[in-house]
Order: C-alpha cells, then sequence, then structure tokens
C-alpha cells in the first residue's frame, strides 16, 4: 500500500508568505492581486513555488502569478511549462 504524503515541500517554510493571511493570496476574480504579487516578488522560492502551481493546478496566486497567468503559461506549452532559476520559461518543444 502506498503512503501520501500531507507534509507542505519543504521549500514553504523559506517562503516569503509564511504568516501572511491567506487571503491575500485568494483575491476576488477582478482584483489584480498586486499586494500578493508583491511579496511574491521578493521571496527566495518563487521558482519552486510557481513549479509547484503549475503541477498541482493550485488556486490563488502562486509563484507570483494568478491562476489565469498559470493558464497561458499551460497553453502556451501545454506539458513543457518548467521554471528556472526563479523565472519562468516555457520549454522548446524542440529540446529533450
Amino acid at each position: 500500500m502506498s503512503q501520501i504524503n500531507l507534509l507542505p515541500p519543504d521549500w514553504t517554510a523559506q517562503a516569503a508568505c509564511r504568516g501572511c493571511p491567506p487571503d491575500k493570496f485568494f483575491p476576488a476574480a477582478e482584483d489584480p492581486a498586486e499586494g500578493a504579487k508583491m511579496i511574491c516578488r521578493g521571496c527566495p522560492v518563487q521558482g519552486p513555488c510557481l513549479d509547484h502551481a503549475l503541477r498541482y493546478r493550485e488556486a490563488g496566486v502562486w509563484g507570483g502569478t494568478t491562476e489565469r497567468e498559470r493558464a497561458r503559461i499551460r497553453r502556451a506549452a501545454p506539458g513543457r511549462a518548467a521554471v528556472q532559476e526563479g523565472a519562468l520559461r516555457v520549454a522548446s518543444p524542440h529540446r529533450g
């Protein structure tokens, strides 16, 4: 029988948002979420956070992006979105 790990990923302990009010990262649809994004800009784990949100289709602001922004990333290169050194890059389908 396999085990399910319910612990958060290791990088979350270093997240700039740790201790912030969660509602800041789950804004209303019409809210541009600039307050949350500002916190993300200075976060040392923005890259792993964005990667996590892309993989697990998280709700709210993760890695400095909104759900709508991440949906655009996935549409641009389905299955190929990746994060490198804290900045988003979309891998070329021609690369291994």
